[in-house]
């Protein structure tokens, strides 16, 4: 079977099945679907993993294969699994094993910078500690730090603590004179561009907040690998992980050049209900998004979180899948 018959019908499958009650939103010709069914029925020996996968998803065959691919192949590939994980959760089949399995193929991603920030109204003294050690800061009128920071922090442009890679691992507990904020912040290391965490914690004078950092990726082999995480979290967080410790990885790598072409926004539009406007303004004219070598995937993409959503840009895609099919 052609790949190129499947992703043809991909955005059918997003529409219908993934977050999608098309039935009630979108008249999609019942055509497309026979269509796809005769490539499929009684063939999913002779369809690659992926064409499985899909096929599971769009029309409910191929599950057996699905489930013995999973079971025997794709623990070595992250986004394989995280891929079949998902088809066979939407028929209801048990993946315990291998979503524990996915869930382990994480690993502190390189590249990253990340800041402790300590703010206060007023001039305070505050005491770092981590490692069993003590250390003093001072925060200054101008909101500047100042003192001794120990082996794993260092000031950072006078306004931050930068927290060494080798100590991601340890709790740092900040207390100080007066009224103060803490929150982590993130940044690729050759960008000036700084993110703010989600979570910014406080306290009273004399009272503390504990700060770590928590940063993975998913890995193909030993390396992160983008488009794995992107699907691993995406699949994950969908029925139900926690996987905010992924986002600044996923976040600060979007702009990479070479993983504009996997469609980022889609997925971070999902995970974090923001990038909408991002991902709108890459659909075409004619109603399609492209990014890589093939549009009907990547529009299929791009739909993705746009379940409950009524809105131009998915009846443009609608009208132009009219036309071109």
């Amino acid at each position: 079977m052609e790949k190129r018959v499947l992703l043809a019908f991909l955005l059918v499958l997003v529409l219908s099945i993934l977050f999608v009650t098309a039935t009630n939103e979108i008249n999609i010709d019942t055509k497309a679907y026979s269509c796809l069914e005769n490539k499929v029925k009684n063939r999913c020996s002779s369809l690659s993993a992926e064409e499985r996968i899909f096929s599971l998803l769009a029309i409910g065959e191929c599950k057996s294969e699905v489930a013995s691919d999973l079971n025997t192949h794709f623990n070595s590939n992250t986004k394989l699994t995280a891929q079949a994980i998902l088809a066979l959760n939407k028929i209801g089949s048990g993946t315990d094993a291998a979503e524990k399995w996915l869930v382990s193929q994480n690993k502190t991603p390189e590249g990253m910078d990340w800041l402790l920030q300590i703010e206060s109204n007023n001039v305070t003294a505050c005491t770092v500690s981590y490692g069993g050690s003590s250390y003093d800061i001072s925060v200054n009128a101008d909101k500047t730090l100042s003192g001794n920071t120990g082996s794993c922090l260092g000031i950072y442009e006078d306004y931050w603590l930068k927290i060494s890679q080798s100590c991601y691992n340890k709790e740092f507990t900040i207390s100080c004179d007066n009224s103060f904020l803490t929150t982590l912040l993130y940044k690729k290391t050759n960008s000036e561009v700084i993110y703010v965490s989600g979570n910014t914690h406080a306290a009273s004078g004399g009272g503390s907040t504990t700060e770590k950092v928590s940063s993975f990726c998913f890995k193909q082999g030993n390396s992160c690998n983008y488009e794995s995480s992107l699907w691993a979290a995406l699949v994950l967080g969908y029925i139900g992980y926690d996987v905010s410790s992924y986002l600044p990885y996923l976040v600060t790598m979007a702009d990479e050049p070479e993983n504009k072409q996997y469609l980022p926004e889609s997925f971070l539009y999902s995970l974090t209900n923001n990038f909408r406007n991002e991902l709108l303004l890459q659909q075409f004219p004619e109603g399609f998004w492209k990014v890589s070598n093939d549009k009907f995937y990547d529009t299929a993409l791009a739909l993705l979180p746009f379940q409950s959503e009524t809105l131009e840009e998915k009846t443009n895609t609608i009208n132009w899948l009219g036309k071109v099919q």
